[in-house]
């Protein structure tokens, strides 16, 4: 599993060498472009923030590069951009077997919903060590480069800043996750079980996890009069197929950073329109009820 690790790495960064290059020559052909933030900078600097698989000295292990934009580039640039998204899924699935050797399972979400924050699987450090990618970071090696395709009329960026995620889990999954988690006291983890105990097997409980703003890109196609809209990550430059010299897609300017938490609308967490309780079960594993129960 290691050595098909190393070969998707290498394949990997063979493809972002190659599609740095290609990046280079458009911008020298003139193909437009423009990236928030970044003044003039078009296709070389995106080029490098694509490349940045590992971790900077002062990065957060929590936090991921930004690089939104959109590029016009040509139909090269494009198809290698899309072999660079294969190996970037080639690296995740190697990843994830060595993290789950035996395959997902009912038990892999459990530990999934007590490890997720709690840093990188052993297994899976070791391999990336092993492979010479100790500090690489998963979150920007697994994210695909998005391709529009045909052109689009005009592309809206905007921050995302939903406060939390909420994943339902039953009462079974959030007993295991108690007894499982080792970071829990004795005492919390007694309590905890014996609020579990007291709920109907059937009842829902829900996972409550912070999630960081993101950026996401409203894309407009206008095709024989009719109007398409999608919305997607914009974590990367988005890449259109076009020509040297033509005008770039419409666009807007995105504020460097995201809206104060304070200007934020203050609420407690729902769930499918179902407020949850105040108080959490398990405040360390962020293991909610619903209000009622």
């Amino acid at each position: 599993m290691r050595i098909a690790l190393l070969e998707a790495f290498n394949g990997l960064a063979e493809a972002l060498s190659e599609l740095e290059g290609r990046l280079i020559q458009d911008e020298q052909a003139g193909y437009p472009g423009w990236l928030a933030w970044r003044g003039n900078a078009r296709h070389a600097a995106a080029a490098a923030a694509i490349r940045r698989l590992e971790y900077r000295e002062s990065q957060e292990e929590s936090r991921s590069d930004r690089c939104p934009g959109a590029l016009g580039v040509s139909e090269e640039t494009l198809a290698c951009a899309r072999r660079v998204n294969e190996w970037k899924s080639r690296v995740k699935k190697r990843v994830l077997e060595i993290r789950h050797p035996e395959g997902l399972g009912k038990e892999d979400a459990v530990n999934r919903l007590i490890n997720e924050d709690r840093g990188r699987a052993p297994a899976v450090v070791e391999a990336l060590s092993q492979v010479g990618n100790a500090r690489v970071h998963l979150v920007q090696t697994y994210r695909q480069i998005r391709v529009l395709e045909p052109m689009p009329a005009s592309i809206s960026l905007t921050w995302s800043c939903g406060n939390r995620s909420i994943r339902k889990v039953d009462v079974a999954q959030g007993r295991a996750m108690v007894r499982r988690a080792k970071h829990l006291s004795d005492r919390v983890r007694e309590q905890a079980q014996a609020r579990l105990s007291a709920m109907p097997e059937n009842q829902e409980l829900a996972v409550v996890k912070p999630v960081a703003p993101s950026v996401r890109a409203n894309v407009v196609w206008k095709i024989d009069d009719e109007t398409t809209r999608q919305m997607f990550d914009a974590a990367l430059p988005l890449l259109y197929p076009a020509g040297p010299g033509a005008a770039g897609v419409r666009h807007n300017e995105l504020d460097a950073y995201p809206p104060d938490e304070r200007e934020r609308k203050k609420r407690l967490p729902r769930s499918g329109g179902r407020r949850l309780a105040k108080e959490p079960i398990v405040p360390a594993l962020r293991l909610y009820a619903y209000a009622g129960h």
